[in-house]
């Protein structure tokens, strides 16, 4: 709440001392008069200032810098914290200057402008810990890997015991309907948790069973690439196909090489520094800073469950399920398609193909024999009508000649 009424008291009493001291000064101090006024004025000027910018923030529902000095915002913090720690609840504020960032409303009460700032706060056993998956590829031949093909790449868990947590998920869609505040999301209708973790994928990756994932991840295969996470600051985690040695140079003049070996690694790069791979360039900042945890999980023995025996060709198999329009066909489909393959579904293909082919000479055969023998009874139909037109003038000209006799 700012209030009003002691400044203006304090610009009363001047004024009535300025009323005085005019009675009194008209006969002896001039300059002393013009001095006071001019303080007058300037604290009219400051409080007219002060207000006019407290209002205008108002109207943007944020609080002004002016409307609290320094020890006073303190002290609202404080006060706010101690609110929240005796009702269990978490305040999402983490420093007082957060305080500017939260919305305010006001009301008009009289001659005082009454300020309220919304500090939102949640009980502890409400907030959740979001993890994003980001799945590094499983090669299952020089060309193609496996990865985890879900909708909701996003898994949130509560804090609890081991094996006592509750989670749900969500997609990046999800989130943009929240709102955001110190890397934590305030969001509505996003209230249905989950007991059991390991009846979905993300779940079962989570929690390293890997049999479980086996049994409910969608796996997909995609083409192998080069792939580069960044994690905090500046950790990245990197798979690289091949063995490579790459170029890093900083701005201040500094350069080393950096030696990557086939698969999985995780390298630092000192800030401002610039590495090139592959097919991806590093550009580390000093002004990035990714507060949270990563947790890197490796899911190899998720492909040791895999039955990839029995394709004697793996990247043979995966082209001919690419010509038979299987894009990025799944793990099941594979099996599915590799069943099939096994006599059956070939020997069927060719056997179609044949009856399609001879088909389509068949008819085109039967289209020819018939066009020929329609052009044959034209030529005929002509013919005989050409004939019976020269032969009529002849007729004719017999006819008159008996008529004359």
């Amino acid at each position: 709440m700012v209030k009003t009424d002691d400044e203006i008291e304090v610009i009363h009493d001047s004024i009535k001392f300025i009323d005085s001291q005019i009675q009194v000064e008209k006969r002896y101090n001039a300059p002393m008069v013009a001095l006071k006024l001019g303080h007058m004025e300037k604290a009219f000027r400051i409080q007219i200032q002060r207000l006019h910018a407290i209002f205008e923030m108002a109207q943007d529902q944020r609080l002004s810098i002016q409307a609290l000095d320094e020890d006073q915002l303190d002290s609202l913090f404080l006060e706010l914290q101690d609110f929240a720690k005796a009702r269990n609840l978490l305040l999402l504020t983490e420093k007082p200057l957060d305080l500017y960032q939260v919305q305010t409303t006001y009301l008009a009460e009289g001659k005082n402008l009454v300020l309220m700032v919304h500090v939102p706060t949640v009980p502890r056993e409400h907030l959740i810990n979001l993890y994003r998956m980001h799945p590094l590829p499983l090669p299952i031949s020089a060309n193609h890997a496996l990865i985890p093909d879900v909708k909701k790449d996003i898994i949130g868990l509560t804090s609890g015991k081991a094996g006592s947590a509750k989670s749900i998920e969500l997609s990046t869609v999800d989130l943009m309907n929240c709102k955001n505040l110190n890397h934590i999301y305030l969001c509505q209708r996003q209230g249905v948790l989950r007991k059991s973790m390991e009846t979905t994928c993300l779940g079962s990756l989570y929690n390293q069973n890997y049999q479980q994932a086996a049994r409910v991840c969608p796996l997909v295969t995609t083409h192998l690439e080069e792939i580069i996470y960044q994690l905090q600051d500046n950790w990245f985690l990197i798979y690289s196909m091949a063995a490579q040695t790459t170029h890093v140079h900083c701005p201040n003049g500094t350069a080393h090489d950096l030696h990557l070996l086939p698969g999985i690694s995780k390298h630092h790069l000192t800030p401002g520094c610039q590495a090139d791979f592959n097919s991806n360039t590093l550009q580390s900042d000093n002004s990035i800073t990714l507060p949270g945890q990563t947790v890197h999980f490796a899911w190899d023995a998720l492909l040791e469950l895999q039955d990839l025996a029995k394709f004697d060709n793996l990247t043979q198999h995966l082209k001919k399920m690419h010509d038979f329009g299987f894009k990025h066909p799944t793990l099941e489909e594979m099996h599915s398609f590799k069943e099939m393959d096994n006599g059956i579904f070939t020997d069927m293909w060719h056997t179609v193909t044949i009856v399609v082919v001879i088909s389509v000479i068949v008819l085109f055969v039967a289209t020819l024999l018939i066009c020929c023998c329609c052009r044959q009874k034209v030529s005929n139909a002509l013919v005989h009508h050409i004939l019976l037109v020269q032969d009529q003038p002849q007729f004719d000209s017999i006819n008159r000649a008996m008529n004359k006799f």
